[in-house]
């Protein structure tokens, strides 16, 4: 009987570290995860598109001082839809969606009246290394494939 109890205990203790430890150690990651990209885009301030033009306005002609690296994310009030993308120069690219030469659901989606908002993180002081890394952290987070506009979860 003693040996019995000695293989089951072998057994449950088998079942535990395949199963339930690595799928709890994979929950602990995801909130972490989670987490350090809240506190990434807690800097990052909102703007309307209107905002962002307005923005953009006043720095025409000095454009350098308002570009940088980094990943934006445009979210339909609407449809509940995001889009992230990374770039070296961020306002351009933000604006290029909005003007018909980025996303063209996004755009289309501006056109007819949907509300956006849309924030910009800069790569440098964001605690991450490469951008490729926090476009794809953040297209996870979001879900931009699965409900959003993101056609794929980022670059390699």
């Amino acid at each position: 009987m003693g040996t019995n109890k000695a293989y089951l205990f072998l057994f449950l203790l088998c079942v535990l570290m395949t199963f339930i430890v690595p799928s709890a150690l994979r929950v602990i990651k995801a909130k972490k995860k989670k987490k350090r990209l809240k506190g990434v885009l807690s800097g990052a301030k909102t703007l309307t598109p209107k905002q962002f033009f307005s923005l953009r306005q006043s720095y025409y002609g000095r454009m350098a001082n308002l570009e940088f690296e980094g990943v934006y994310i445009i979210y339909n009030l609407n449809k509940k839809m995001y889009y992230v993308g990374q770039s070296v120069h961020v306002p351009s690219r933000v604006n290029a969606h909005f003007t018909g030469k980025g996303n063209g659901d996004v755009y289309a989606d501006y056109k007819y009246g949907d509300r956006f908002e849309i924030r910009m993180v800069k790569l440098r002081g964001s605690g991450y290394n490469r951008l490729d890394d926090l476009e794809r952290e953040l297209i996870d987070m979001y879900h931009c494939c699965e409900k959003g506009y993101n056609r794929k979860k980022g670059n390699r």
